[in-house]
């Protein structure tokens, strides 16, 4: 069975930790880099080759340093970077955000879960990402 690579752009230590622990209760064969703000996401991002970029990226819109529309800006702005998958998660329901996001194609855009079973169904969303890219 594939490993999946998840690249997890959060800052909140919360959020890491229970989308992680979401992603190992389900039993989910993955491999997690994090990134705390937007710059180190990218750093991240353009120092892998084509072969090695994970196989989604689950980004958050309210990064520090570099926010989530700049980070999708640039992802789909370079070219090994451009058709990589990525999962906005967003505390916002703002339908701006969501047209904002949209320009730059991301797979999905999903409402950052607050409760461990909205997590858990976070996880189900990933795993039919990742399986739709096989």
């Amino acid at each position: 069975m594939k490993t999946y690579q998840l690249l997890l752009v959060e800052d909140n230590e919360g959020d890491v930790l229970l989308t992680s622990e979401a992603l190992e209760e389900a039993d989910f064969p993955f491999e997690i880099k994090i990134a705390r703000t937007g710059k180190e996401a990218i750093d991240l991002l353009q120092d892998l080759s084509r072969e090695d970029l994970p196989d989604l990226v689950i980004l958050d819109i309210n990064l520090p340093v570099k926010n989530g529309f700049e980070v999708l800006r640039e992802i789909r702005g370079n070219p090994i970077t451009v058709d990589l998958p990525v999962m906005i998660l967003s505390t916002s329901s703002n339908m701006e955000d969501k047209r904002k996001a949209n320009k730059y194609d991301p797979k999905i855009f999903c409402s950052k879960p607050t409760e461990f079973s909205e997590f858990e169904v976070l996880v189900q969303t990933i795993k039919s990402i990742l399986q739709e890219g096989k």
